[in-house]
């Protein structure tokens, strides 16, 4: 059985794509962050120290196997978020249709106003990456640790995004990812 929760890794430091953001947000009216699939929640921490008037959730409910963070406790159903991160998580979900359901499940926490930005490692960063002990699986590869990681092109994850319900509406890579700016 394929685990997406050993996916997760705990990092010191916030995701590249995090850092990225941060960068390139204006926090001028920026109230509200939720990380969609925040894992063991660097990027949680990280976006809380970008001030204190921030409000910030991480959700993930397969990384946080103890409870004690919360991060398996998904949002008040009614709240809204300016900005829904969503880094590293699509290419770890085995299929489409979970990638997509990942997305539409996230899609209702926003507003008009909102935008998500996800990020995926990029199929270059994927084949760089793989070892002789990752096995070709589906359109991606099961790995020695039994998770299973695919990398994507720009182009492909704007055709999941859209396959949501969802616009891309900027696309934006670093090295090592593509992503893209998502509005409902």
């Amino acid at each position: 059985m394929i685990s997406s929760a050993l996916t997760a890794i705990t990092r010191k430091k916030e995701s590249v794509p995090a850092r990225h953001l941060s960068q390139t947000l204006d926090m001028n009216g920026l109230t509200t962050i939720l990380d969609w699939g925040c894992g063991h929640g660097a990027d949680v921490k990280f976006y809380k120290g970008l001030g204190d008037h921030l409000m910030v959730k991480g959700y993930d409910p397969g990384a946080d196997l103890d409870h004690s963070m919360g991060f398996d406790l998904l949002p008040d159903e009614l709240s809204r978020w300016n900005v829904i991160t969503c880094f590293y998580v699509l290419n770890v979900l085995p299929t489409k249709k979970e990638r997509i359901a990942c997305l539409q499940k996230a899609a209702p926490y926003m507003s008009m106003a909102s935008k998500m930005y996800i990020a995926v490692r990029s199929r270059q960063d994927i084949e760089k990456s793989k070892t002789i002990h990752w096995k070709k699986f589906r359109d991606g590869y099961l790995t020695s640790r039994n998770t299973f990681q695919r990398g994507f092109t720009q182009a492909e994850l704007t055709a999941l995004v859209k396959a949501s319900g969802l616009v891309c509406a900027r696309p934006w890579s670093k090295s090592g990812f593509v992503g893209c700016v998502a509005l409902s």
